[in-house]
């Protein structure tokens, strides 16, 4: 999978056209234990939540403090994010999530209570007061998930066809294959062409 350097960490190039679809994609191949993880760190996590502007670069720098006075609390946290991941991601794939379901609303619910509305800025925005914590990550990317799913966005989710990959994005034409044509899309084709060429060669 294609990956950049954002903030001097290594994460998954975007392809999914939703931020709670870009933390799924942040596991490539979810389909077996042979897999690529990119949230390594609990730093890794704070900087996609940057990157896809679901938190500033003041509460990065507060989290990045704390992670670091804090590292144990931090690896924990970062367990919550992975939890969060992989239940949105039964969600969306699976018709029967379960247990999974059960504990995203949960999470969003968490998350729901640990913000509160202020009224409105002076640009008419809406404001928020944030708790700021080692679960900040968890919450924004908890209310992330809800976005998408309580979105028309939510119901145009597909997962790449590619082997090995399995990574989410929106697709509301329904006629998009792949994450990326540029990888998944052509290493397939160049697979299928290999297997025909194989086959052509054992049939004569």
């Amino acid at each position: 999978m294609a990956a950049r350097t954002v903030g001097g960490l290594t994460l998954p190039v975007p392809v999914a056209g939703h931020p709670a679809l870009e933390l799924c994609n942040t596991r490539a191949n979810w389909t077996s234990a042979d897999y690529r993880e990119y949230l390594v760190s609990f730093d890794h996590a704070v900087t996609l939540a940057v990157d896809r502007e679901l938190m500033d670069g003041t509460a990065a720098r507060d989290l990045a403090a704390r992670a670091a006075a804090e590292p144990r609390a931090a690896e924990v946290a970062l367990g919550r994010v992975l939890v969060l991941r992989r239940d949105l991601y039964a969600v969306l794939t699976d018709p029967e999530p379960g247990a999974a379901a059960r504990r995203l609303d949960r999470a969003m619910l968490a998350a729901r209570r640990r913000r509160h509305f202020l009224g409105r800025d002076e640009a008419g925005a809406p404001a928020w007061s944030q708790v700021i914590d080692l679960d900040t990550p968890l919450d924004v990317f908890a209310r992330a998930a809800e976005d998408l799913l309580t979105t028309a966005a939510g119901t145009h989710v597909r997962a790449c066809g590619g082997t090995g990959c399995g990574w989410l994005f929106t697709d509301p034409s329904h006629r998009r294959r792949w994450c990326s044509m540029q990888w998944c899309g052509n290493r397939e084709k160049a697979r299928r062409h290999a297997a025909r060429a194989v086959h052509g060669r054992t049939a004569t």
